[in-house]
Formats: structure tokens, sequence, C-alpha cells
């Protein structure tokens, strides 16, 4: 759950400074790291952040 808050938060923090394109060298590391996890645990990143009974 961490992780992914992390991750939205970096990136709204960037979006409030004013840079709404993503960073290059942030959008390689976030896209390295959810690579990385793999379906399963993509999964449960997004579960820990939203369970299911709530966002379906």
């Amino acid at each position: 759950m961490g992780a992914a808050l992390m991750m939205v938060d970096s990136r709204l923090r960037s979006v409030h400074g004013g840079e709404t394109a993503p960073d290059s060298e942030q959008q390689e590391l976030t896209d390295r790291f959810t690579a990385s996890l793999g379906p399963d645990g993509l999964d449960g990143l997004l579960d820990g952040t939203c369970p299911s009974s709530t966002c379906s």
C-alpha cells in the first residue's frame, strides 16, 4: 500500500508544482518497478490501496 501511495504522491507533487508532463527518469523507474512486480504483485499493490469491495 505504501508503494502505491508514494507513486501517486510523487506524481501529484509534480503536477502541483506546475509540471504536467511526467519526468522521464521518474517514469522509467515507475515502469521498472511495476514490471518487476508481475501481474500478481501489481494486483496486490492495487488491492492494498483500493480494496475490491469498495472499487467494484
